[in-house]
């Protein structure tokens, strides 16, 4: 009868382990493409891989470095990617004028992150005074597009804008081959460490202090993913929120945890960003509906936005383009 037991016991040990293995060797691998070079505002997803959200999951996360949204989208739309961020404006502007089948299921930056930048010595303190100078900005960009709105608003006029591949933003600004550039709020990280090298500083105009607030960057995955109504969605949507929120409140910790992964990090830069980003991140909506919130009011502004000043060449149905339903429930709190 002992050697029976002593038999049971070691069969079920041994089927313990073994069903801890299948789980590990069995965790879906999932590739997540970045909008751009892994920087500061990224911090979230590697505090989500360093400590084990994916992995509890069941998910076996590879991050990887983007190269503009454009190209996140398509790479979203024809599977190299299985999640990725991208502006929202583009994955609508996508969906209207090629029929890319992304959906957005999380924002990111819930705050529109479009802003002005400028060197302090230009003078340049309020958009109206871009009246007259040249304006750099991507070629491809939506911030340079929604120029144009922020225009609108302010009654600026009799401006230039200047086309540019993205690696010519920064070094146009500063040896003022242009006046000022568009882009993200938080690229003043990078340009101000650049800037005060010079004895000059950067300022910043963001297009939402002037009454734009359209949906920055959002979380998108491939249409037939959503309406598979696959898991794995909720999944990576839990343990990114999760890692977002302990980032936003261990900061310091969270860009040691990034440069571990990206060992070329700057950590100031890093930090300063993340600091930045926090603004774009914890806004009134994710206060009150929690991180990734996606609200119908506001997806149709930022709509509205695209259509007007992005050249949509089609009308799209709107529902289809987004959706909250696989969003943390009860929401994560920043």
């Amino acid at each position: 009868m002992k050697l029976k037991l002593r038999h049971i016991v070691a069969v079920f040990f041994t089927a313990l382990l073994s069903i801890g293995s299948v789980g590990t060797a069995y965790a879906e691998d999932i590739k997540f493409s970045l909008e751009w070079l892994i920087g500061g505002r990224h911090v979230g997803f590697f505090v989500a891989l360093e400590k084990g959200y994916y992995r509890d999951e069941g998910l076996n996360v590879a991050i990887s470095r983007g190269y503009g949204s454009g190209d996140t989208v398509k790479r979203v739309a024809t599977g190299s990617a299985d999640f990725g961020i991208a502006d929202t404006t583009t994955v609508l502007s996508a969906r209207a004028n090629n029929a890319t089948p992304v959906v957005m299921v999380a924002t990111f930056f819930n705050g529109g992150p479009e802003a002005i930048l400028a060197l302090k010595s230009s003078g340049i303190k309020d958009p109206k005074d871009l009246s007259g100078k040249k304006v750099g900005g991507g070629s491809t960009s939506a911030s340079l597009k929604l120029l144009q709105a922020l225009a609108s608003k302010t009654g600026l006029k009799d401006y230039k804008t200047v086309p540019m591949a993205s690696d010519q933003i920064y070094p146009a600004l500063l040896t003022k081959q242009v006046d000022a550039i568009t882009g993200f709020t938080d690229n003043a990280a990078v340009i101000a460490s650049r800037a005060q090298q010079n004895g000059d500083d950067v300022v910043v105009l963001p297009y939402s202090d002037y009454g734009i607030q359209n949906y920055g960057s959002a979380i998108i995955v491939k249409s037939d993913r959503v309406a598979k109504k696959d898991p794995a969605i909720a999944r990576f949507l839990n343990a990114s929120m999760k890692g977002i929120a302990w980032a936003l409140a261990n900061p310091k910790e969270a860009v040691a945890i990034m440069k571990k992964h990206a060992p070329i990090t700057d950590e100031a830069v890093a930090l300063r960003t993340w600091e930045i980003d926090r603004d774009l991140i914890v806004t009134p909506e994710t206060k009150k509906h929690g991180l990734g919130s996606v609200q119908q009011d506001r997806m149709e502004s930022t709509y509205q936005m695209a259509k007007t000043y992005l050249g949509l060449e089609k009308e799209i149905d709107l529902k289809a383009a987004y959706t909250a339903d696989f969003l943390p429930n009860p929401p994560i709190l920043p």
